[in-house]
Protein backbone atom coordinates (compact mmCIF):
# COMPACT_ATOMS: atom_id res chain seq x y z
CA UNK A 1 0.00 0.00 0.00
CA UNK A 2 1.14 3.51 1.08
CA UNK A 3 4.84 2.37 1.08
CA UNK A 4 5.00 0.85 -2.42
CA UNK A 5 3.49 3.83 -3.72
CA UNK A 6 6.38 6.28 -2.66
CA UNK A 7 9.23 3.79 -3.74
CA UNK A 8 7.56 3.70 -7.15
CA UNK A 9 7.62 7.24 -7.13
CA UNK A 10 11.54 7.58 -5.73
CA UNK A 11 12.17 4.88 -8.76
CA UNK A 12 10.74 7.26 -11.09
CA UNK A 13 12.36 10.40 -10.42
CA UNK A 14 15.96 8.19 -9.66
CA UNK A 15 15.81 5.81 -12.76
CA UNK A 16 14.68 5.03 -16.17
CA UNK A 17 11.47 3.35 -16.57
CA UNK A 18 11.35 0.40 -17.89
CA UNK A 19 9.77 0.66 -21.47
CA UNK A 20 5.97 -0.35 -21.50
CA UNK A 21 6.50 -2.49 -24.28
CA UNK A 22 8.12 -5.28 -22.69
CA UNK A 23 4.71 -6.13 -20.69
CA UNK A 24 2.91 -5.94 -23.98
CA UNK A 25 5.76 -8.04 -25.49
CA UNK A 26 5.48 -10.30 -22.47
CA UNK A 27 1.79 -11.46 -22.94
CA UNK A 28 2.38 -11.98 -26.76
CA UNK A 29 5.18 -14.40 -25.29
CA UNK A 30 2.75 -16.22 -22.67
CA UNK A 31 0.19 -16.74 -25.27
CA UNK A 32 2.72 -18.23 -27.70
CA UNK A 33 1.90 -22.17 -28.38
CA UNK A 34 5.38 -22.55 -26.84
CA UNK A 35 4.83 -20.79 -23.64
CA UNK A 36 2.66 -23.49 -21.66
CA UNK A 37 4.36 -26.46 -22.63
CA UNK A 38 8.41 -25.47 -22.36
CA UNK A 39 10.81 -24.17 -19.61
CA UNK A 40 11.71 -20.67 -20.09
CA UNK A 41 15.58 -21.24 -19.95
CA UNK A 42 16.40 -17.38 -20.64
CA UNK A 43 15.75 -14.24 -22.61
CA UNK A 44 18.26 -11.67 -24.45
CA UNK A 45 17.10 -8.56 -25.93
CA UNK A 46 16.35 -8.16 -29.35
CA UNK A 47 17.16 -5.13 -31.75
CA UNK A 48 17.21 -4.67 -35.49
CA UNK A 49 16.76 -1.73 -37.48
CA UNK A 50 12.95 -1.29 -37.50
CA UNK A 51 12.03 -4.06 -34.57
CA UNK A 52 13.04 -4.30 -30.73
CA UNK A 53 11.91 -6.45 -28.08
CA UNK A 54 12.90 -9.88 -26.45
CA UNK A 55 13.93 -13.78 -27.63
CA UNK A 56 12.87 -16.14 -25.23
CA UNK A 57 14.41 -19.30 -25.16
CA UNK A 58 12.70 -22.48 -23.93
CA UNK A 59 13.25 -26.00 -23.63
CA UNK A 60 11.56 -29.70 -23.04
CA UNK A 61 8.80 -28.90 -24.61
CA UNK A 62 5.66 -30.91 -24.60
CA UNK A 63 8.19 -33.01 -22.01
CA UNK A 64 10.27 -34.31 -25.09
CA UNK A 65 13.62 -33.22 -26.63
CA UNK A 66 12.32 -30.52 -28.56
CA UNK A 67 13.34 -26.68 -27.70
CA UNK A 68 12.70 -23.53 -29.05
CA UNK A 69 12.40 -20.18 -29.50
CA UNK A 70 9.60 -17.16 -29.67
CA UNK A 71 11.02 -13.87 -30.46
CA UNK A 72 8.32 -10.87 -29.60
CA UNK A 73 9.28 -7.69 -31.14
CA UNK A 74 7.14 -4.09 -32.24
CA UNK A 75 8.82 -1.34 -34.03
CA UNK A 76 10.80 1.34 -33.06
CA UNK A 77 9.32 3.74 -34.42
CA UNK A 78 5.57 4.12 -33.29
CA UNK A 79 5.03 0.81 -31.09
CA UNK A 80 1.57 0.43 -33.42
CA UNK A 81 2.79 -3.59 -34.79
CA UNK A 82 3.69 -6.28 -32.93
CA UNK A 83 5.34 -9.67 -34.13
CA UNK A 84 5.34 -12.88 -32.62
CA UNK A 85 8.01 -15.89 -33.97
CA UNK A 86 8.10 -19.23 -32.78
CA UNK A 87 10.92 -21.63 -33.67
CA UNK A 88 11.32 -24.92 -32.69
CA UNK A 89 14.42 -27.64 -32.50
CA UNK A 90 13.34 -30.98 -32.53
CA UNK A 91 16.28 -32.99 -30.95
CA UNK A 92 17.64 -29.76 -29.28
CA UNK A 93 18.64 -26.22 -29.46
CA UNK A 94 20.84 -25.21 -32.48
CA UNK A 95 21.91 -21.38 -31.63
CA UNK A 96 23.58 -21.38 -35.16
CA UNK A 97 20.41 -22.32 -36.98
CA UNK A 98 18.50 -19.78 -34.75
CA UNK A 99 20.70 -17.04 -35.91
CA UNK A 100 20.24 -17.64 -39.42
CA UNK A 101 16.26 -17.83 -38.87
CA UNK A 102 16.50 -14.34 -37.14
CA UNK A 103 18.88 -12.88 -39.97
CA UNK A 104 16.08 -13.49 -42.60
CA UNK A 105 13.64 -11.75 -40.09
CA UNK A 106 15.93 -8.70 -39.52
CA UNK A 107 14.46 -5.57 -40.70
CA UNK A 108 16.62 -2.40 -42.62
CA UNK A 109 15.09 1.04 -42.06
Amino acid sequence: PGGRNVLKRRRARGRKQRPQYRYDLAILFETSLAAPDCTLDSSEDYVDDVYYGQLYLLSECGGVDTDAAVLAVTDGATESVEVSLEFQFPGGYDRALLDQMLATFAAGA
